[in-house]
């Protein structure tokens, strides 16, 4: 259909390799599981095998086995707060554009999902500017590798988001051209700044923290 973009979603692993990428104009995983590094693994797979052009979005399935009535009432409940909230920024760090997420009154027991996505869903909405500008011709240097990281610019300000998805505590460092005339940043929902030094930033990441940092 060519007036028509074409998405496949509820898509796996090997589903990405073997068909997605092939027939559709955007390819929309819903990877589900609370480890740090699940959610990862699915994009890293998209940039493995995506054609030029091809956009990335996700279904951020925060299982929630007791609301599909498939585990004891309390015994499997949603994800944490803390799980969603670094869900959706280490997906827009390795390179989704948007999200596809699921409101329905089939949801209204969880708690996280009335008082945690709303609040999660004003940050994407505050990051929306920078989601829509080109990449920088470089991506940010960061140290530990496998540190997500991601950084624009848009309407005159700097948004950059690290996230620790690997196990243990990280004290993470991250440099960039466009961090080479600023000061400070603030970290966005934590009210505190942290120093920019010689185009560089420092700051400490526990397992699998999300942080925002913008002018």
């Amino acid at each position: 259909d060519p007036y028509h973009p074409v998405m496949v979603t509820n898509d796996t692993l090997d589903g990405i390799v073997t068909h997605g990428y092939r027939c559709a104009d955007i390819l929309n995983p819903d990877p589900y599981s609370p480890n740090p590094d699940y959610v990862p693994n699915f994009l890293k797979k998209v940039r493995e095998v995506a054609r030029p052009g091809q956009a990335t979005m996700l279904t951020l399935w925060h299982s929630s086995s007791q609301a599909h009535f498939t585990h004891e009432w309390g015994t499997a409940p949603a994800y944490p707060y803390r799980v969603l909230r670094c869900q959706y920024l280490v997906g827009i760090a390795y390179g989704a554009v948007g999200f596809t997420a699921y409101t329905s009154a089939f949801y209204l027991p969880e708690v996280q999902y009335r008082y945690g996505l709303p609040y999660v869903w004003r940050e994407i909405r505050f990051l929306e500017k920078a989601m829509s500008a080109p990449a920088p011709a470089a991506p940010p240097r960061v140290e530990p590798a496998e540190t997500a990281s991601w950084i624009r610019q848009a309407g005159g300000h700097l948004y950059l988001i690290l996230v620790n998805h690997k196990p243990g505590t990280r004290r993470v460092k991250v440099a960039h051209p466009l961090l080479a005339g600023v000061k400070r940043l603030l970290v966005a929902s934590e009210g505190r700044e942290v120093a920019v030094q010689g185009g560089a930033l420092t700051d400490t990441l526990a397992e699998g923290d999300a942080r925002v940092y913008t002018t």
